[in-house]
């Protein structure tokens, strides 16, 4: 799928951007607060079919202090309500009119809940970080937390620190691999098999023999996407 050319264009990226990226530390969830935390999952639910709102939701959410606590003392009703309202206000895709027919919404309270059960986002996120597989991490976000699939349980976990080796196929970071000339497969976003298939042979073929993580690569292409294409 990816070829030698491909390849050399991607390596030459690589060396010319290592060193001027913004990588997450790893474990750096250990130092973020259950509010910062809970804010990182509501944007990956945000960004899920265009991202441009999550920079305005961000604002909104920091105005605001400590929103995660805030929305533990209100009712079910109430959270979805105010959850909603934030979504609408900021004009993130795939909002509806109506709360009660939002699926944002309902999978951000489903997901409130979530982490909630556990104690907080930070006490659901030490029990992921027991787990000792990236790839087990990846599946767990994806089956339990509602509309963060295949990217977005990428993005969240490179994020906050708890993976390494894997890359989040953002629309930027397709946009410079199919200008390096990789095509990409139609089902990419949606096929956890597809998907894995293309992320382990990026890795395999520009990461390891570069001695980086397969975070750098996706953070190069997508913090560089303008400088390179």
């Amino acid at each position: 799928m990816v070829s030698k050319q491909a390849v050399a264009k991607l390596k030459k990226i690589v060396e010319k951007y290592k060193y001027e990226i913004d990588l997450p530390k790893m474990g750096r969830w250990k130092t973020m607060s259950d509010n910062d935390l809970w804010t990182a999952i509501i944007i990956q639910v945000v960004v899920v079919g265009g991202s441009a709102p999550h920079v305005a939701v961000k604002e909104q959410l920091n105005s605001q202090e400590n929103w995660y606590a805030q929305l533990l003392e209100l009712s079910d009703g109430k959270r979805r309500t105010a959850i909603h309202k934030v979504l609408l206000s900021c004009g993130v895709r795939y909002v509806s009119e109506s709360v009660e027919d939002c699926r944002k919404t309902k999978a951000l309270v489903k997901n409130l809940a979530l982490v909630e059960s556990h104690e907080g986002p930070k006490a659901y996120l030490k029990g992921i970080s027991k787990i000792p597989e990236g790839s087990r991490r990846i599946a767990v976000i994806i089956d339990e937390m509602s509309y963060i699939k295949n990217k977005g349980a990428r993005d969240f976990l490179i994020g906050v620190g708890l993976l390494e080796d894997a890359i989040a196929f953002d629309v930027r970071v397709k946009n410079v691999l199919e200008f390096c000339g990789i095509p990409l497969p139609d089902d990419l976003a949606t096929n956890k098999n597809t998907y894995k298939e293309l992320e382990s042979e990026l890795i395999e073929k520009v990461c390891w023999p570069l001695q980086i993580s397969g975070s750098v690569l996706d953070r190069i292409l997508y913090q560089k996407y303008k400088e390179i294409v």
